[in-house]
């Protein structure tokens, strides 16, 4: 049975096992402008350590196989913008042998929990343009795309 929880320091390697999935998936996608690698450790601690920070993990038998990361952040101070606070999540992974079971509708669901019990307004995030099977995942789960950001190669 896979638990959804806060994710503990002795995480931390089962993590940064998955942002090199992550890392390497979003390099194929985009190889001009991304690379694979692994995550800088000190981030992932920070986002156990912080409390702007939340790290779940999705535990399966003492083994992560899946992890979402949201920060809190409020707008800035522009006199257009609407102030709210609200969760943005950096990243939501889950090991590619657990895919499709579940795993990051259980994360996300227990994101916007959180952000509830947190008074805030919105969940947000950003996606690759080329990742259509993330974009299909998010819109089954009720969330719009609200801006698109745009680039060209010189």
């Amino acid at each position: 049975m896979i638990i959804i929880r806060k994710a503990i320091l002795s995480d931390v390697e089962e993590i940064n096992t998955l942002y090199i999935y992550l890392f390497d998936e979003m390099a194929t996608l985009q190889p001009e402008r991304l690379k694979p690698g692994k995550q800088d450790e000190a981030f992932i601690i920070n986002g156990i350590q912080n409390n702007k920070f939340h790290l779940l993990v999705a535990d399966l038998d003492g083994k992560v196989v899946g992890f979402s990361i949201a920060q809190i952040q409020e707008t800035p101070m522009f006199n257009c913008l609407v102030q709210r606070k609200y969760a943005y999540i950096y990243d939501i992974v889950t090991d590619p042998t657990v895919r499709s079971q579940g795993v990051g509708r259980l994360l996300l669901t227990a994101m916007k929990e959180w952000a509830k019990s947190e008074k805030m307004t919105h969940l947000e995030l950003s996606v690759l343009a080329e990742n259509g099977a993330a974009k299909r995942f998010y819109e089954r789960e009720g969330l719009k795309e609200v801006s698109t950001m745009m680039g060209i190669t010189l």
